[in-house]
């Protein structure tokens, strides 16, 4: 993922596009996969569906929540 990620970043800096890198929000504390993590209220949830790859409500809404906190930064510093 680390590698598809700079691919990801590169290719959204040549359109002026700002890359949200996600992995830290849904790791474990070493950096590393898991399928289960802290969800928005801090209790321990699954966090990935069973392929490993999709997420479960908990890990959307901490991505949604990611998304919205970096557009509302960026919402603050245009004004």
């Amino acid at each position: 993922m680390e590698y598809i990620n700079k691919i990801y970043e590169a290719e959204a800096a040549l359109f002026g596009v700002q890359f949200l890198p996600l992995w830290s929000t849904v790791a474990d504390d070493q950096g590393g996969y898991t399928a289960y993590g802290k969800d928005r209220d801090g209790v321990t949830e699954r966090l990935r569906a069973d392929d490993g790859i999709h997420f479960t409500a908990a890990g959307y809404e901490l991505i949604a929540q990611k998304i919205i906190g970096t557009l509302g930064s960026a919402a603050a510093n245009a004004q």
